[in-house]
């Protein structure tokens, strides 16, 4: 009995109709950025790694925001992403709402056992 054999350059066409295109490696993601990692995350340490790398671009990103947003922004912006940094800097934000919510947030860290928050309120 002859066996059913696909053409393979068929197949690989068919399949690349059927995936989406943000899963091809020379598509570029809607934020017109490329892969983090050109094969994937194949273990837990690229997985740390491509989470680190977005922390510490969101706290770059909200240590230059924060200071000069609304009131209204700047509490979200605490509620949304929060480490020592981040509540630091919003304790020089112009409105008093901003800088109490910021030291609460400190507290908060300091109580759950943040060193980084306790040296902060240290100051």
């Amino acid at each position: 009995m002859k066996q059913y054999r696909p053409n393979v350059d068929r197949q690989k066409w068919l399949y690349s109709m059927m995936k989406s295109p943000a899963l091809s490696n020379d598509v570029v993601s809607p934020q017109h950025s490329k892969r983090w990692l050109p094969g994937g995350v194949r273990s837990v340490a690229d997985a740390v790694w491509i989470s680190d790398q977005i922390k510490a671009a969101n706290e770059r990103e909200y240590l230059a925001k924060l200071p000069t947003v609304s009131a209204e922004e700047a509490a979200f912006m605490l509620a949304r992403f929060l480490t020592p940094k981040v509540a630091e800097a919003g304790l020089h934000h112009p409105e008093e709402s901003v800088r109490v919510l910021s030291l609460g947030y400190l507290k908060e860290l300091a109580e759950e056992g943040d060193p980084f928050a306790r040296d902060i309120l240290e100051k």
